[in-house]
């Protein structure tokens, strides 16, 4: 299917303006308009309240599945979703083999006080039940969409937002390379980064007069292995020391939450206020953001970080498993969307096809749609050939150990260099 030909799908809370959005884009682009719910009704000659009332949730869930499956095998339409749908993961994963998909976040408050609840079977109970079920789904929507536009402002910036946002997706845009001192990453060989995991002050410096000797392209700081992360002065010092010590090397700045496989888990304030305080140093060249941050975090960070002429990373780590093909290139595209200077995403085999899978996944977001450098992986042993073989597949870096690993899966830097230099001088 031509890109062209792409669906654009709605996901989000009931109230939050999928419908009337969605009639709007079909007009202005020609597009057939389909909502699910109203092809349910039409398909059971039944509303979706009767439906609920007579047959129970666990039965509307059956059919949406069903009907969601009938429509994603169309194309050129702009889809407008039930809220529940990410409920299911099969549904997006079948509205994503013909669409991009797009949140559209609206504050609790104002969904609140749009809504006519009474044609809404799941929201009947009032408004506690609308903010319970905003809580339970507010992270998968950010987790399944390509793209999240705000519903905040005029309907109509909005409708043009998403058509922008739609053009943008469908058009392949010049690459652009990321340099960083010296360092060029996004072309050539995949660039060797060696993170620092050290504990106190001593072990750190030591770490840092280490790879001085070793010579990676980049250096990252795990600053949540750091005994004193909570206090942000003595990391400032420490920062200036490692600074002092790599004058000439580009330093990432990473604080690794635990959920993400991090050493300690933070308050969003403290997250927002390490990190503001590490760009304003003006000491460190890249700083890592998790992409599953609140939306407003991540634009504030990036603007305060290419204020002070500092590149971010936005990352995505999971440590369970391997998602979907189109779910690994949706999190990169969604990445690079926000505004991310390298997108990465970072994933648990369990089988080999795992592997596979993300290889495949990279390959694709390198030739459409990655418009900056991309850094991917496969994790633990499996994964290894992941590491080496970026090149090839269009990873832009790759992570190896020196003293000390950060995750599972990293090679001795004197080894991975080796394998990186024959696997170029052979493409």
């Amino acid at each position: 299917m031509r890109l062209k030909n792409k669906n654009i799908v709605l996901i989000g809370m009931p109230g939050c303006g999928k419908t009337t959005i969605g009639r709007s884009i079909s007009s202005k682009l020609n597009k057939k308009f389909i909502d699910v719910d109203e092809y349910i009704e039409c398909k059971y000659n039944k509303s979706i309240p009767q439906i609920f009332k007579e047959n129970g949730e666990e039965y509307f869930r059956n059919i949406e599945l069903k009907s969601v499956e009938e429509i994603s095998n169309k194309e050129d339409s702009i889809i407008s979703t039930g809220g529940g749908v990410i409920k299911n993961e099969q549904n997006i994963i079948n509205l994503k083999q013909n669409g991009i998909v797009i949140f559209i976040d609206r504050k609790i408050e104002d969904i609140v006080s749009d809504v006519d609840i009474s044609n809404r079977p799941l929201l009947k109970n009032g408004t506690e039940e609308i903010e319970k079920i905003f809580k339970e789904r507010y992270d998968l929507y950010r987790k399944y969409a390509d793209f999240l536009v705000e519903n905040n402002c005029n309907i109509e910036e909005l409708i043009n937002e998403i058509i922008s946002t739609y053009y943008k997706f469908i058009n392949i845009k010049q690459y652009t390379s990321i340099k960083v001192k010296n360092v060029v990453i996004g072309v050539g060989y995949p660039k060797i980064c060696v993170p620092m995991v050290g504990r106190t002050t001593d072990d750190i410096i030591d770490e840092a007069n280490f790879l001085k000797k070793i010579d990676p392209d980049v250096v990252e700081w795990r600053v949540d292995f750091f005994e004193y992360v909570k206090n942000i002065d003595k990391v400032k010092e420490v920062l200036k020391m490692i600074r002092e010590i790599l004058y000439d090397k580009p330093i990432i700045f990473t604080f690794r939450s635990y959920s993400e496989g991090g050493e300690i888990e933070a308050t969003r304030e403290f997250y927002i206020e390490l990190n503001t305080s590490m760009i304003d140093t003006k000491f460190v060249d890249i700083v890592d953001i998790e992409l599953f941050n609140h939306t407003e975090d991540i634009k504030q960070l990036i603007k305060r970080a290419h204020e002070n002429s500092v590149s971010i990373i936005i990352s995505n780590h999971d440590f369970n498993k391997t998602p979907t093909k189109d779910e690994i290139i949706s999190r990169l595209c969604r990445a690079q969307q926000l505004g991310a200077d390298i997108s990465k995403i970072a994933v648990m085999p369990n089988c080999p096809k795992d592997v596979i899978t993300l290889l495949d996944a990279t390959r694709i977001m390198k030739e459409k749609y990655a418009k900056r450098p991309i850094i991917t992986m496969s994790m633990a042993g499996k994964g290894v050939i992941s590491r080496l073989s970026g090149e090839l597949f269009g990873s832009d870096m790759t992570f190896g150990s020196a003293k000390n690993i950060s995750a599972p899966g990293q090679i001795p830097i004197r080894e991975l260099r080796k394998i990186i230099n024959l696997l170029h001088n052979n493409l």
